[in-house]
């Protein structure tokens, strides 16, 4: 017999033998449920679906840090601080809107530090790995809290916006320490500037245009 859940519920699934999932009715037995429907599936079939989802984000994160490395050595323009410009923030911030904070940090933050060890510029290295890592936590948590009271457009700009924020404050920072200079650090500044406004326009884009139509590579 199919009834409908109660409003509460006290039992564990992570405990139990039966895992709940939502969306579906369920048969009126085993412990008391939260969501308003549901259907019981065994613990086998929840942990291979488990399972699965992990190797999906792994690989995805892999693609996704070899693109940020890819992007960001394709063109690199040189700035007045020895550092340079690069296309790499816009897959920054694509990586962190598919594969959300924690696996899009990673792929973010590993990427871009390969790509300044490749391209000699090592003393960059351990603060890109930070700074483009906050970046994509940024990013992702933006457009998640965002999403949710508005459209996709405007939060995404938004999302993109804080993260190249975070970009040109977290290099000036790093550069006034390291040339012991805050006037110097100010030179590199406009340069990452147009750097965060063409990776903030070119991951917007890329994101609205192709990503969200490719079926399921838009889910987190």
């Amino acid at each position: 017999m199919w009834t409908s859940p109660p409003t509460k519920r006290r039992y564990n699934i992570l405990q139990g033998e039966i895992y709940v999932c939502p969306l579906l009715h369920f048969p009126a037995k085993g412990g008391i449920i939260d969501e308003p429907k549901g259907f019981y599936i065994t613990k086998e079939v929840f942990l291979m679906n488990n399972n699965r989802d992990k190797l999906r984000a792994l690989t995805l994160a892999a693609l996704f840090t070899a693109l940020t490395t890819v992007a960001t050595l394709l063109i690199q323009v040189p700035t007045p601080t020895k550092g340079y410009v690069n296309l790499g923030d816009s897959i920054v911030n694509i990586a962190a809107w598919v594969l959300g904070p924690v696996y899009g940090a990673a792929a973010a933050g590993i990427g871009s530090a390969i790509a300044d060890i490749v391209s000699g510029y090592v003393v960059y290295a351990p603060v890109t790995l930070v700074v483009k890592a906050a970046m994509a936590v940024a990013s992702a948590l933006v457009i998640r809290a965002a999403s949710k009271r508005s459209g996709s457009l405007l939060p995404r700009i938004a999302a993109a916006a804080s993260a190249e924020v975070i970009m040109v404050v977290g290099y000036a920072l790093f550069e006034a320490v390291l040339y012991h200079s805050a006037s110097a650090a100010l030179l590199g500044v406009p340069a990452n500037a147009v750097q965060g406004a063409l990776g903030a326009a070119v991951s917007v884009a890329v994101y609205e245009l192709v990503i969200k139509r490719v079926p399921r590579f838009d889910k987190k």
